[in-house]
């Protein structure tokens, strides 16, 4: 007898193929990608943007008792001057003025920068106009030109508004306050009083080192 030949099974082509499942070829729902998490400190391209901390915003004045610390007002371009970053002087001599008032005392400042600005004396006038900053600037710059003012000019605005004014207790025009390396007020004069004018004068020099043999403004 002959052996019984091994059965073969071969798969029908034309049978329908059965769904695949739970295969690794399955395509799974696409899954948007995670958000890196933000950081606390900005890109270094936005530090530029970043308000420095020390600046002082215009309009604004701080005084430590009798030391000034910074202010910031604009200048006669619009742009904001601000005291510890601009100001040059070793000993800086503020006057708060007005076109209204009487402007005599500004030959007095003209005479006292041209020969005590070399030794560390900045005078800054501070004018209180009225108006927008245009018609401000309108004042006074003629009054430049007419005086000959050969020291730095800004704008404390409206005096009623003016931070600087008030925490300087500036109630008349014209007020000076000097100021010595440290910021401390050292002196006040009414420029119509001859005889405060000579006292500033007088400490102007000794906080400069200015040799009493060398002439006085206006000499």
């Amino acid at each position: 007898a002959h052996p019984t030949p091994p059965v073969i099974n071969v798969p029908n082509q034309f049978a329908p193929k059965p769904e695949k499942q739970g295969t690794t070829d399955e395509k799974l729902p696409e899954v948007p990608p995670k958000e890196p998490a933000k950081s606390e400190k900005p890109p270094l391209g936005d530090a530029a943007c970043v308000p420095s901390p020390s600046a002082t915003p215009t309009n604004s004045c701080v005084l430590v008792g009798k030391r000034l610390d910074d202010f910031t007002l604009l200048n006669l371009d619009g742009k904001p001057w601000q005291f510890k970053r601009d100001h040059k002087g070793q000993v800086v001599l503020l006057d708060f003025w007005s076109t209204r008032n009487d402007l005599a005392h500004i030959y007095q400042l003209r005479d006292l920068q041209s020969v005590y600005g070399s030794y560390g004396l900045e005078v800054v006038g501070i004018s209180y106009e009225d108006g927008t900053l245009d018609e401000q600037v309108r004042n006074v710059r003629p009054i430049r030109g007419r005086y000959t003012i050969n020291y730095t000019t800004i704008f404390g605005g409206p005096a009623e508004t003016c931070q600087v004014k008030k925490q300087f207790d500036v109630t008349q025009f014209p007020t000076l306050i000097l100021l010595d390396e440290q910021g401390k007020i050292i002196y006040r004069a009414d420029p119509a009083e001859k005889n405060q004018l000579q006292e500033l004068e007088a400490e102007i020099r000794k906080q400069l080192g200015v040799k009493d043999t060398l002439p006085r403004a206006g000499q």
